[in-house]
């Protein structure tokens, strides 16, 4: 998210149907962290975080998925493997077991789909392998 994008999105995502915040995506856009739109009727959420630039970013710009959200525009989603990695690097940093808990059901809910050697290669990479390990065989996690 940019900052030009703020007051764009909060056009496009309006009440009643969708809650948007336009100075938490402005603080978004500025300093970092996430904030959300959610689909008021559905209970949909989407996270907004603020990029960083290097190339595995690029490459999930690359990978990213058009999605038709009910009673709103057509949105570009991060895939299910980012998404993993994406999970996988923010417990790295604050240890939430909510983001291995939300791994857990794309594990489920993706099942065969998932390109899990297209995450084995990037959870080296970006230095979360033992967290990935983890959530590919929850018996690891047994002492």
């Amino acid at each position: 998210i940019f900052p030009r994008h703020a007051a764009e999105l909060v056009n496009v995502f309006q009440q009643p149907d969708f809650y948007t915040d336009v100075e938490a995506m402005n603080d978004v856009a500025q300093r970092g962290g996430m904030c959300n739109i959610i689909h008021v009727p559905s209970g949909l959420k989407a996270d907004l975080i603020k990029m960083r630039a290097g190339a595995y970013e690029e490459l999930i710009l690359q990978r990213r998925r058009r999605v038709s959200v009910a009673d709103g525009p057509d949105v570009w989603m991060i895939s299910p493997e980012d998404l993993v990695l994406a999970k996988l690097m923010f417990y790295d940093e604050g240890r939430s077991q909510k983001h291995l808990t939300d791994i857990a059901g794309i594990l489920r809910s993706q099942g065969s789909r998932l390109d899990t050697a297209y995450i084995d290669e990037w959870a080296d990479k970006l230095d979360v392998w033992m967290h990935w390990v983890h959530c590919k065989d929850p018996r690891k996690n047994e002492r």
